[in-house]
């Protein structure tokens, strides 16, 4: 099936900010073959969502993308709801991942097989494939496959695009927080290889693969078993970190990982390590607007971070955007003035969730 191209210009984009990254633009190395971990006994095919559920938690297989919410928890939450719109979602979050294409390379039938048992679980919705455009020469084996059953879309896209809510908002301009909430279940490629190996054979997901940066180096690509020290996966890869800063999730809204404690979790697509920056000072906000033309939720992040600062009770207009956020870290990144804006809207975002009951009725929490 021929895919559908969206090429979305600043004066178009649903997004009502972001920013162009271009593609990451390394070539994806030679990738060993996936390990397996077989299961004692073949495992029953599921036919329904509790069955599917019941399956996922079997084959340990939890959220494998830093912001698409894993499979077993969106089917147990939108219950016996109808699915209005299926999309496989192979963008990355992460601006030098290339997770999409790697899933595509290392096995399609696998991703196809678990795509066509999450349609029938779900009762056949419209189903997107979604990829990044730069990617199409090492997706083509997933797009030769497709035959139809479901319908690709190629994006050049911008940050954050591939967060949920803002992909529902560009395929179907739906402008929710929760896109399950309207009926939309979104399922990242890397879950679709897991869960197809186990339907083609009893095995757990016990790794998976994660790209490795170093400044200076070729990025690298391994299967990395979870629970495992992150020291040891750097010493598969050949990686002495040294006294280096370990960055998981990328270098915009990832976490700094503590190399003596750290083990491998399911959720980690990247691990970079970087010589450890010095620290930045912080100045009064210049009142560029520079984050509030970024912000892809249409929210005013200078004026959150006021408000937080000022440790009193918060607004309901403020807590209402805060709750839009969706962590993306761009207006931190470009504020000229190192301002911790996306640090300032979660501490807001988890004092009105620990008193979500006090704001019932009130203006203020």
């Amino acid at each position: 099936m021929r895919s559908v191209t969206h090429k979305f210009l600043p004066l178009l984009n649903p997004m009502v900010g972001g920013i162009y990254f271009g593609p990451p633009g390394w070539k994806l190395p030679s990738i060993s073959a996936v390990p397996m971990n077989a299961l004692p006994a073949a495992l029953v095919h599921p036919t329904n969502r509790l069955e599917l559920r019941t399956f996922l938690t079997q084959i340990d297989l939890d959220q494998t993308h830093p912001q698409i919410p894993a499979l077993v928890s969106q089917v147990g939450n939108i219950g016996g709801q109808k699915v209005k719109k299926l999309i496989i979602n192979g963008l990355s979050l992460i601006p030098e991942s290339r997770m999409g294409a790697i899933c595509a390379r290392l096995d399609a039938e696998a991703i196809m097989t678990a795509v066509e048992l999450i349609q029938r679980i779900l009762s056949s919705p419209p189903t997107l494939l979604v990829f990044d455009r730069s990617d199409r020469r090492d997706v083509r084996p997933l797009l030769r496959i497709v035959r139809g059953r479901c319908q690709p879309v190629a994006l050049t896209t911008r940050y954050p695009a591939a967060h949920p809510a803002i992909l529902a908002r560009i395929l179907g301009g739906c402008r929710v927080v929760d896109p399950l909430e309207e009926g939309i279940v979104s399922v990242d490629w890397l879950t679709c290889l897991l869960l197809g190996r186990a339907l083609l054979q009893p095995v757990r997901c016990s790794h998976r693969p994660v790209q490795i940066f170093i400044a200076g180096h070729a990025p690298r690509v391994l299967w990395a078993q979870i629970g495992v020290p992150l020291r040891e996966v750097f010493a598969l890869a050949g990686i002495d970190p040294g006294a280096m800063q370990c960055i998981g999730n990328g270098m915009l809204t990832g976490t700094e990982l503590d190399l003596a404690a750290a083990t491998m979790d399911m959720s980690i697509e990247t691990l970079a390590l970087r010589p450890i920056p010095p620290l930045e000072t912080a100045v009064d906000c210049i009142r560029c607007g520079w984050c509030v033309q970024s912000c892809p939720a249409a929210i005013n992040p200078a004026s959150l971070y006021a408000a937080q600062c000022l440790h009193e009770g918060v607004a309901l207009a403020d807590a209402r955007d805060s709750l839009a956020c969706i962590d993306c870290g761009l207006c931190t990144y470009i504020c000229p003035s190192r301002l911790p804006l996306s640090a300032s809207i979660e501490e807001m975002r988890n004092r009105i969730e620990f008193n979500l009951v006090s704001a019932v009725g009130g203006s203020s929490i």
